[in-house]
């Protein structure tokens, strides 16, 4: 039976399931699933910026103290150019490379997710990376693209089991520190050292940018769908320690690691050897690479705000002999399923997505 479509209001979460008929009489229903519709605009927040040298990479953070119990929360932003966000030194959801590459002259998406806040005290913090927004991508090199500062946008909406509300927006009062990402690009790559000195808080101020360009985001999201184990550690002609993954792929080298406290290790991806030696001229001047300093601490590590097309990583630097088990690759690419893969509970509905093509 057709039913009259609702008009979705703002910040709320819809339930929904598909009834299928077929000619011959057969029926079907899929199971229950939601969706939530985006903030109630306009935006209270404003944007904010480090207040220090453009090209420091940096965090941004502020306290947040949950003093009865919360029925919900949902923290509405979005960073320029690339960002993670942290609550209670713990990553946020499975997201990677947030919001993704848009025109920001045209516009500029932002997400919606779920904090998980305790009671008492929170930091939230929002890792910024220059991304497609501020680092060097196109033909225009050491230039900045759309903008040449850091900068971000969120609102901490917190529902109460009282039914009192409370919003935390982006201001000047928000702090920020150096980021353990001290580098990052498109292109050049990342490096990350986690013992860097982060004791110096730094100020923020509000910054100049359009709000009328924040839309609800549209993509889906990219996340690590795959990992991947090499096939093998080459020593090549030249001398090179080179990991073979088996298949070029797109997306992060993760790794175990317990060097000791200073240790600088490099890795430069490629994606063909040359007689038997690691080539990488194809890439002209970018650089591909990703350079870990250690702290002592063993961790596993991955790269933040940047990406690889590669089959073949070459290692220097790494203590000892490296064990391909201490390897994986991350393969990164949107949330789409293939309808013809997608499998129910229903025969009826499988057989009508797997008959389903995209023309």
């Amino acid at each position: 039976a057709y039913e009259r479509p609702v008009s979705p209001e703002p910040e709320n979460r819809y339930y929904w399931k598909a009834f299928v008929n077929a000619d011959n009489g057969d029926s079907a229903e899929s199971e229950t699933a939601w969706f939530e519709t985006a903030m109630r605009g306009p935006w209270k927040a404003e944007w904010i910026t480090p207040d220090a040298d453009k090209s420091l990479q940096v965090c941004v953070f502020r306290d947040v103290e949950i003093t009865k119990p919360l029925a919900k929360a949902r923290l509405y932003l979005t960073g320029l150019g690339l960002y993670e966000v942290y609550i209670n030194e713990e990553k946020l959801g499975e997201e990677c490379l947030m919001p993704g590459f848009c025109d920001y002259d045209a516009w500029i998406p932002y997400q919606t997710m779920i904090p998980d806040l305790r009671q008492g005290h929170n930091r939230i913090e929002i890792m910024l990376g220059d991304g497609w927004y501020k680092g060097w991508y196109g033909l225009r090199k050491n230039h900045e693209v759309y903008g040449d500062r850091l900068a971000c946008i969120a609102e901490l909406k917190l529902f109460y089991e009282d039914g009192s509300e409370d919003i935390i927006c982006t201001d000047d009062n928000w702090k920020a520190h150096r980021s353990p990402v001290i580098e990052s690009g498109i292109y050049s790559g990342e490096v990350y050292e986690p013992g860097i000195d982060r004791s110096e808080v730094l100020n923020t101020r509000k910054i100049d940018l359009d709000k009328s360009k924040l839309r609800p985001r549209l993509d889906p999201r990219i996340i690590i769908q795959k990992k991947i184990r090499p096939v093998a550690l080459i020593h090549t002609p030249a001398g090179e320690t080179v990991l073979d993954m088996g298949q070029n792929m797109v997306g992060w080298l993760g790794f175990h690691c317990a060097a000791p406290a200073g240790t600088r290790i490099r890795f430069q991806f490629g994606e063909i050897l040359q007689e038997g030696n690691f080539y990488r001229d194809n890439l002209r001047t970018a650089l591909a690479e990703f350079t870990y300093v250690s702290d002592g601490t063993e961790r596993t590590v991955r790269q933040h705000f940047t990406f690889y097309g590669f089959r073949y990583v070459k290692i220097t630097g790494w203590p000892g002999e490296p064990n391909p088990d201490d390897f994986r690759g991350l393969v990164i690419y949107s949330e789409m399923e293939e309808l013809s893969q997608i499998k129910t509970s229903n025969p009826l509905v499988n057989k009508l997505f797997e008959n389903t093509r995209w023309g």
